[in-house]
């Protein structure tokens, strides 16, 4: 008798196994699916994401700037110029750009005595003759990862002080500022 009495328990034990729902992911799929059921079925997802940054891609953005500009005198133009470079690298979104802007007008101060200037121009050359305007320089986002992998990516500049700006001798000193920005495309 023990052992029909333990033969129907384990038969009742196994038979409410077989009647529950069984899923094939960790979260139910909506509504619920007994797969048990010849040919039902069900799907269920799992969202995944990750977000990179320059720490795991190394660098950032480097935007560099001449150093030093000291203006020649060009004979052909009779003025004071200097045509120099400004280069950038680095990585950024693919919907975003690098923006370096300048003031157009520099003003210069003699050494010798402040109260003496002399007006020069910036601009970064596109292709465009001096006094154009062009303040503004754009690298995009492949254009920063050009200058990760050796490629070199920069936009020329050229400063100038026209001889009909300068009334006095002497040495004249500016500083240029370089404002540098990531912005929407």
């Amino acid at each position: 008798m023990k052992r029909k009495l333990l033969g129907l328990i384990l038969c009742g034990v196994l038979s409410i196994g077989s009647v529950l729902p069984v899923f094939a992911a960790d979260s139910a799929p909506t509504p619920p699916v007994d797969v048990s059921v010849t040919g039902n079925s069900a799907t269920s997802t799992t969202p995944t994401e990750f977000e990179v940054t320059t720490d795991h891609l190394g660098g950032g953005v480097i935007v560099s700037v001449p150093a030093k500009l000291t203006l020649a005198w060009d004979e052909e133009h009779s003025e004071f110029n200097k045509l120099d470079k400004v280069y950038a690298l680095g990585r950024i979104k693919a919907d975003k750009k690098l923006q370096v802007k300048v003031d157009e007008v520099v003003t210069y101060k003699n050494v010798d005595d402040a109260t003496i200037t002399a007006v020069g121009i910036f601009d970064f050359v596109h292709d465009a003759a001096a006094g154009s305007g062009v303040t503004t320089a754009d690298w995009s986002a492949a254009q920063l990862l050009e200058g990760i992998t050796g490629t070199e990516v920069s936009q020329d500049v050229i400063v100038c002080v026209m001889k009909d700006a300068l009334s006095y001798i002497g040495t004249y000193e500016a500083t240029i500022t370089y404002n540098i920005s990531i912005i929407d495309k």
